[in-house]
């Protein structure tokens, strides 16, 4: 009774917590300070360290989805990446979060933000339905994802014990 209990808990946050749809809004981000930040620019980066990929900078740094068959990261620290869009209000919320974790973990963990809007082949290769969608990338086997927007010490949780293994 707990464990249905349990799962239909889940279920209704996910739905609460994750946008879908993709409107045709193309709007910048904006980091906390106001500086505006456009989504397409690979090299962009916030106040925090958290950067903006493109569809070739990801291919470039994270895994080349186009040419190879089985996963492989490229990276030399594990990977957060932040599959979002600019209209999503659970994504709006895990920003600042994201941004502080970026701070909190910098040297350990690298934080990537993508627009599904604006790199909509990266996030079908992904199969990103509902945003905001987290994807943890360890250093050795395949990421594992996360949808919906989450309190800041669930994702030190799972970054912990998906990316760190400090469980």
């Amino acid at each position: 009774m707990k464990i249905g209990f349990l799962t239909f808990s889940v279920a209704a946050i996910l739905l609460l917590t994750a946008c879908s749809g993709n409107p045709k809004e193309k709007n910048n981000e904006n980091t906390a300070d106001g500086k505006e930040i456009s989504s397409n620019n690979s090299n962009a980066k916030s106040k925090e360290g958290v950067e903006y990929l493109n569809t070739q900078s990801f291919i470039d740094k994270v895994f080349d989805f186009r040419n190879e068959p089985e996963w492989k990261y490229k990276g030399d620290i594990p990977v957060v990446i932040d599959f979002y869009a600019d209209w999503c209000g659970p994504c709006k919320r895990v920003a600042p979060i994201m941004e502080e974790l970026s701070a909190e973990f910098k040297g350990k963990v690298r934080f990537y933000k993508v627009n599904t809007d604006m790199e909509q082949e990266l996030a079908n290769a992904f199969n990103i339905q509902s945003i905001p969608s987290i994807m943890l990338c360890p250093m050795q086997g395949k990421p594992t994802m996360s949808v919906g927007a989450y309190p800041k010490d669930e994702y030190v949780k799972m970054i912990n014990e998906v990316l760190l293994k400090n469980k």
